[in-house]
């Protein structure tokens, strides 16, 4: 049987082997040792282990340090250096917290051992434990211990204990400062990589490219032009202008604080161009929106004979989508298709966007399915595509497609889709996102938050979007204009200033959008003044040429009634839409403006922009109100070339208006009789216009024929039914309206209310007609005037003066309306006095002008009470050329009380004005024949 060799001899052997490297295997001198046992019970063993990690037989070492009895601090050493040597960190780790349960020593070279593998771990808890360890030890002051530990801190993002055991270092080199200064950078804490950069300098340590590279980078992401040219004189001082890193982060710095042209000066002076450099400039292009000067600089690079990357293709063909250059973005695809590029993720997911901003929404979604590896960020790209063309049903489809490629949307995605809802009023496929975005923890994200309010916002769900927008940690410029957006949109204009007040006092600044919806608010509620200070704000701040806002400001003047400030934003604008054209011809035709507004509109076809639904009702609007019948034709032949009738039911609702307002209905029932849809404002139009035209019963035939194809009246459609019961004294119809507007709950409406008092009053149903006016929401001026007026019409005078004084006791201002009918009511029961005090009471205490109404009235108060005299001052001194009415009045008081004299004088002033006025003539004969009669009677007498 061998003898096994001594201890001696195997310590002498294993010191060979530890200096020699040799690799002790297990067919070797490892097993002699394990038959012998020396390895467990003699400090050989822990030598043993040294010499296995020296020789890299890590799991040697391990079995050999589990099977000691004994184990030496320097076996525990060892093992840690091997351990982390060979990748097992998490090991090392567990062998520190042994060493520390045993309390065994732990050299200084285990413990930066260590901290590289907490580094690697983002151990922070062991990292925490060994500092404690150093500190205990007093090796904090240690250089290259307390940079290790500043490293660790940083790179497991503990910036506060990094700075704190960095200042603690009694000396610092340029490495320690990179490492506070990378891991701030990492951060994004850019201010502190400055201040860091500052005191480095302060300490009297030369910065080295890295640094000087992430000081540059500091300088790009805060804006700080002006640090960064200090940091750039610097570098000129240094000599270090000419290297390929700084080079690019100096372009990066310029064209990211928006200096491009220093970014170009520095990139035209560097010795050697790299690619690097070329990107940065190109990136400052895109950054700043100069896209059609970065696809120039993509030009300059390639003959320059730089061969572009994955970031040069990349932000060339952004840039190329931006300004719908296709052609030059189908020359880019074939580039990368040559160089191979075509499966590179970012660049598909660019050339998927490139496509989308062309409209080539096909090629965009071959794109994506020819890409081998497909991520959410391509399908997200096609899938907001399809949104923002109005595709909703195909992004929805696309999302499904998406799922089944085992991929699950992303807060992207889901903002996409929400848009698509709110764009086709989706509201239930809506809700389910919700539901699954509330699943996954999302909806709180400030992205998907903004994204469900703006869709529940859009469709008028205001309580739910006010509801995520209360719930939401922060606010940004997105969701506060879909809320603003939502509220001015549904008609909360009040509520929508408010929040854009809230908006700038917790400190976000409006955007285009933003600007644009508070605009709207101001131009619905006619609130000038604010009006006024919103577009100083957006003067100040340079936005008045952008298109959305300058519209917005249009539209607002012209609905306040301002056209030289709408005409005067209009032609400053540098670019004009449609949507420009239509906002001044609109404010044009609400003014009554319609000579105006043709001839805007045939600017507009001068200069070639094409008109919509939109412009041709705005025309067709103002056609009526010039009684312009054949312009008005001559829009409807281009309507029908169009073919917008087919399709477009607000403009045959317009065409119905205009022919309407020009008196020629049957036109308008001609039109109305060839639409192919019709909705409740269709029939409502056609309705009103035979209603304005005294046709009262086909107006109600036509109400009952809308009434059987299923349409419901609204309120504009019951006002003109019950003017027309009224005006035919069919109370029964009236009474079975007026029940049908109590189940619709319609009585709130002031029109409706109005109405059926006026219903009540003129079929002599005085008390319902008080009953109904008890009981409207709101009694205004129309309220009160309509039941004064039906008083005064049954000549009830003592009902007609105790309303008018309780009008004025509830606070309510008299009209010009509320005077007339109460100077009527004066009239038929002879209350001259009265009368004369309430029409000087007029001009002296209510500050209101008289019209020739009023005076027509005074005139026939006074010829009615036999003050032929006064009734004749009147008609002569009232400041209008009296009209034919007041004549005949004074005409027939003379009749009435035998003042042939003045009877012949307003017949002679009748007649003037109108040679064929039968009443006129009439009347004279009437009064001839009295004449004749009475001499007649005369002779009779004297024969006698």
């Amino acid at each position: 049987m061998p003898t096994l060799p001594s201890s001696d001899h195997l310590r002498c052997i294993l010191r060979a082997c530890k200096y020699q490297t040799v690799r002790i295997s297990s067919v070797s001198l490892y097993p002699c040792m394990r038959k012998s046992g020396i390895q467990v019970y003699s400090c050989l063993g822990n030598y043993l282990v040294s010499v296995l990690v020296t020789v890299g037989d890590v799991d040697g070492a391990v079995e050999v340090f589990d099977a000691l009895t004994f184990r030496s601090p320097t076996s525990w050493n060892s093992l840690i250096f091997g351990l982390v040597q060979c990748g097992k960190l998490r090991n090392a780790l567990h062998i520190f917290q042994q060493m520390q349960e045993n309390c065994v020593y732990v050299s200084e070279s285990s413990i930066l051992t260590l901290l590289k593998a907490c580094i690697h771990l983002k151990a922070e808890t062991i990292g925490i434990a060994l500092h404690a360890e150093v500190a205990r030890r007093g090796l904090e002051g240690h250089l290259l211990v307390g940079s290790s530990l500043v490293d660790m801190y940083a790179k497991c993002d503990f910036m506060t204990q990094a700075q704190e055991t960095f200042d603690k270092l009694p000396g610092r080199d340029i490495v320690t400062w990179n490492v506070l200064i990378v891991g701030y950078s990492r951060l994004g804490h850019w201010e502190e990589v400055l201040l860091c950069f500052g005191r480095m300098q302060s300490d009297g340590c030369i910065p080295s490219i890295a640094t000087l590279v992430f000081g540059l980078k500091a300088c790009a992401a805060i804006g700080n032009s002006d640090r960064g040219g200090e940091l750039h004189a610097e570098i000129a001082r240094l000599q270090l202008t000419g290297d390929p890193q700084i080079g690019s982060a100096l372009v990066d710095m310029y064209s990211s604080c928006g200096l491009l042209e220093c970014a170009e000066e520095v990139l035209d002076n560097l010795p050697i161009k790299h690619l690097s450099s070329y990107n940065a400039l190109l990136g400052g292009y895109v950054k700043q929106e100069l896209n059609s000067e970065a696809l120039l600089c993509f030009k300059q690079m390639q003959l320059q004979g730089i061969v572009p990357n994955v970031i040069t293709y990349t932000c060339t063909l952004k840039a190329a989508g931006t300004v719908g250059d296709l052609d030059t973005g189908l020359e880019l695809y074939c580039q990368i298709a040559r160089m191979g590029f075509q499966n590179d993720l970012s660049i598909g997911s660019a050339l998927i966007d490139m496509f989308v901003n062309c409209g080539w929404l096909s090629s965009a979604e071959e794109v994506l399915l020819m890409l081998e590896d497909r991520n959410v960020i391509c399908w997200n790209a096609l899938i907001s595509g399809y949104a923002k063309h109005g595709f909703g049903t195909k992004a929805l489809k696309t999302m499904e497609q998406m799922q089944e490629d085992s991929l699950s949307p992303s807060k992207v995605t889901y903002a996409s889709i929400l848009k698509a809802c709110a764009d086709m009023n989706a509201i239930h496929q809506g809700r389910v996102l919700h539901m699954q975005i509330t699943k996954k923890e999302m909806e709180l994200d400030l992205f998907v938050g903004s994204s469900l309010v703006n869709m529940y916002a859009d469709a008028g769900l205001l309580e739910e979007a006010q509801n995520i927008f209360d719930r939401l940690p922060m606010h940004n410029i997105v969701a506060w204009t879909a809320l603003v957006g939502g509220y001015a949109k549904h008609g909360f204009d009040s509520e929508a200033l408010e929040y854009f007040e809230e908006m700038q006092l917790e400190g976000v600044f409006p955007n285009a959008a933003t600007y644009a919806c508070s605009l709207k608010a101001c131009g619905s509620l006619e609130t000038i003044e604010k009006g006024f200070h919103i577009h100083v704000e957006i003067a100040r701040r340079g936005l008045e040429s952008d298109i959305l806002v300058g519209n917005a400001l249009i539209d607002m003047y012209a609905k306040c009634g301002l056209l030289k400030k709408a005409s005067d934003v209009f032609h400053r604008l540098p670019t004009r839409d449609t949507i420009s054209w239509n906002a001044l011809i609109s404010g044009y035709s609400q003014e009554g403006l319609a000579e105006e507004a043709l001839s805007l509109f045939e600017r507009m076809q001068t200069e070639q922009i094409p008109p919509d639904a939109i412009t041709f009702s705005c025309i067709l609007n103002a056609c009526g109100g010039a009684r312009a019948r054949n312009k008005g034709k001559e829009i409807h032949h281009e309507i029908d070339r169009m073919g917008l009738l087919q399709g477009d039911v607000i403009v045959g609702n317009a065409l119905i208006d205009m022919y309407v307002n020009c008196g020629s209905v049957s036109k308008a029932q001609e039109v109305f009789d060839k639409l192919p849809i019709r909705d409740v404002v269709t029939w409502t139009t056609l309705i009103a216009g035979y209603v304005n035209h005294e046709r009262h019963e086909e107006a109600l035939q036509y109400h009952e024929r809308m009434e059987q194809s299923g349409v419901f009246s609204n309120a504009v459609t019951f006002v003109s039914i019950l003017k027309a019961c009224g005006s035919m004294g069919l109370m029964g119809k009236g009474q079975r309206l007026h029940t049908e507007i109590m189940r619709k709950d319609l009585l709130e409406s002031d029109l409706v209310g109005n109405s059926l008092v006026d219903l009540y009053a003129k079929c002599g149903l005085l008390l319902v007609a008080h009953e109904v006016f008890q009981h409207l929401v709101v009694q205004d001026e129309v309220s009160w005037n309509t039941l004064i007026a039906g008083h005064a019409h049954l000549g009830v005078s003592k009902l007609v003066f105790r309303l008018f004084d309780q009008m004025l006791n509830n606070g309510e201002e008299p009209t010009t309306s509320t005077f007339l009918s109460v100077l009527n009511a004066c009239s038929h029961a002879g209350i001259v006095e009265d009368g004369l005090s309430v029409f000087e009471s007029m001009s002296g205490n209510y500050d209101l002008t008289q019209n020739i109404e009023h005076f027509n009235c005074m005139a026939d108060m006074f010829a009615r009470s036999g003050q032929l005299e006064k009734s004749c001052i009147v008609i002569r001194e009232m400041p209008f050329h009296p009209n034919p009415i007041v004549w005949h009045t004074l005409m027939n008081a003379c009749q009435t009380w035998g003042n042939r004299e003045l009877g012949w004088e307003a017949f002679e002033q009748a007649v003037q004005i109108d040679d064929k006025d039968a009443g006129a003539f009439v009347f004279v004969m009437k009064m001839f024949l009295d004449v004749s009669l009475h001499r007649e009677t005369m002779k009779i007498h004297s024969e006698r």
